[in-house]
């Protein structure tokens, strides 16, 4: 089971890192890499996706499922209205029933082809029909999270729904594990990084997107990633608020959790309150079981999976993965049991839909 799990790791690897050597302008300005999902739709998708309302209340009056979904890709009719930015069918869709929540492979939801789309008013209809803006990308996904796929597309009005709704501004996933500030910067949307910043985007986060370090983004923060793109408006934009003195540090981040997990062996997880088990809930599965690790690899431990022991190789120089055997102090024991509660509960919630 081990050997065929590494050899499952290493496939997924070799192909992502191939996709990204093949189409590293579409990859690095987040374009999407989900079009097969919507292969092979049926007559119902297609009127869909073409806008033909009197197709889809026909089709739906002669009794199609509403909620249908393709075998492969798992797209839905609203998949494929949202993700031809076909507002009316979209409300038709759902006043005949359509899940909001009801997601394509790898956890792409309407809400995120809708944004994906460029059509303000769809994903308002979407949010407004209770769309999951929270639920993002998943980590069988080569997608951004819908707030990073807006930012990169300078969708300003997209960007500042999805605030306002409430989306999480610090959210990351396994693809791209850059902030929506970070790709702001990255990609000259001074405007969009002032808001981000404005609605307490955290300066100090660090680039780290796994499948970006072939164009050196990793390990920079924001400021250091505007300097390096050579993007003058939003370098004075970082450097207006750094030297404004109004600029405070969100209270939670990934990289702070792991960087205190791992070289703080007396930080205690539980003592941190209800507001770190809510920020924690919104990450993805892949990042929540890198925190879980982080107590591991602070004792050396060899993983099974070669990409953790190459993440924490490349995060913290003194990992030396060496050892098999652990003893876990109760600080340990009760760390681990918290993040398996809340990665259990990142489950349950995604099974749900």
């Amino acid at each position: 089971m081990i050997r065929r799990t590494r050899e499952l790791a290493m496939v997924r690897w070799i192909f992502v890192v191939a996709l990204c050597l093949l189409l590293p302008d579409a990859v690095s300005a987040g374009v999407s890499a989900s079009g097969w999902q919507l292969d092979y739709p049926t007559p119902l998708m297609r009127a869909a996706q073409d806008g033909n309302a009197d197709k889809v209340r026909d089709f739906l009056d002669k009794g199609h499922d509403v909620n249908e979904q393709i075998k492969k890709g798992k797209a839905t009719p609203l998949i494929f209205a949202a993700s031809a930015g076909k507002t009316e069918i979209v409300q038709l869709l759902l006043k005949r029933g359509a899940n909001p929540n009801l997601c394509s492979s790898a956890d792409v939801c309407p809400i995120w082809w809708a944004t994906y789309s460029g059509s303000y008013e769809t994903v308002k209809v979407l949010i407004e029909a209770g769309a999951d803006i929270n639920r993002n990308p998943g980590v069988d996904s080569l997608e951004y999270p819908a707030l990073q796929t807006a930012v990169s597309a300078g969708r300003r009005d997209i960007v500042k729904l999805l605030l306002d709704r409430g989306i999480d501004i610090e959210y990351t996933n396994f693809f791209s594990e850059n902030t929506a500030l970070a790709v702001a910067v990255r990609v000259g949307q001074a405007e969009i990084a002032q808001m981000l910043i404005e609605r307490g985007a955290d300066l100090g986060a660090v680039t780290e997107a796994p499948y970006s370090e072939w164009k050196s983004y990793g390990g920079l923060t924001a400021f250091e990633l505007a300097k390096k793109e050579h993007h003058k408006a939003t370098v004075e934009v970082v450097e207006r608020t750094l030297t404004s003195g109004n600029y405070k540090r969100p209270k939670y981040s990934v990289d702070s959790i792991i960087n205190k997990l791992y070289r703080d062996a007396a930080f205690d997880l539980t003592s941190q309150g209800s507001d770190q088990v809510r920020f924690l809930r919104l990450q993805t599965p892949e990042t929540l079981r890198r925190v879980r690790n982080t107590i591991f690899a602070r004792k050396n431990y060899q993983f099974d999976d070669p990409q953790l022991t190459e993440y924490f190789r490349k995060r913290f120089p003194s990992y030396k993965p060496a050892v098999r055997k652990y003893d876990l102090s109760d600080i340990d024991k009760r760390n681990v049991q918290y993040m398996k509660e809340i990665e259990e509960y990142r489950g349950a919630r995604d099974a749900a839909g």
